[in-house]
């Protein structure tokens, strides 16, 4: 089995051959720039390997779709984004046993995750709506305009409350939603239909 390292900082891949490689004399692991990975799919993918992708923010939307995309020519290929905190919440757009979504905050935890993923220890667990407490229309309103970038001081002031009622808000958002960041919270909101907002890929 192949283990393809895709958008890799040098630390990142590093890391993850010498931990997983030390227990998994079979395995063997190619990177490749995600420019080169998305030339060359379809000729070097074998059906049972593993795809990892190191993703950011900004880069995390296309390089989603483009894998739910390669999921389906290739229905035993296992997928694997290596994100932030603020991107775990996508998990619940991941396609059950075959994308899966990592944090990267603690690489320990972070290494586990993957050997159980490729060992076929783990699957997805999936946050349910029905388990979340709704949002209040003052939290919705507060969400709406964080998504058009007005910072918390500019929301205080257009929603003519205090900084400090503007903050409890927040943790109350960040309670309910199951997240821990701003970021976060605007993608499990739109997730949720709470807010809508248009990505544009550049």
């Amino acid at each position: 089995m192949e283990i393809l390292l895709v958008g890799m900082k040098k630390r990142t891949i590093t890391g993850i051959r010498s931990a997983i490689l030390l227990k998994e004399e079979s395995l063997r692991t190619l990177d490749f720039s995600f420019e080169n990975f998305e030339k060359s799919f379809d000729y070097s993918l074998k059906i049972d390997n593993l795809v990892i992708f190191e993703v950011c923010y900004s880069n995390f939307h296309y390089i989603f779709n483009y894998a739910k995309e390669i999921s389906l020519k290739h229905p035993k290929l296992k997928i694997i984004f290596i994100c932030n905190e603020s991107l775990i919440a996508w998990k619940e757009k991941c396609d059950r046993n075959k994308i899966f979504l990592v944090c990267k905050k603690d690489y320990e935890p972070m290494v586990k995750e993957i050997t159980k993923i490729y060992r076929n220890e783990i699957i997805n667990e999936i946050i349910s709506e029905e388990n979340l407490e709704r949002l209040t229309s003052m939290e919705i309103k507060i969400l709406t305009l964080l998504s058009k970038d007005y910072s918390k001081k500019e929301i205080s002031s257009i929603l003519q409350i205090s900084k400090k009622t503007v903050y409890n808000h927040f943790q109350n958002i960040y309670h309910k939603l199951n997240v821990s960041s701003t970021s976060g919270a605007l993608v499990r909101a739109i997730e949720l239909g709470y807010i809508s907002i248009y990505y544009e890929i550049v």
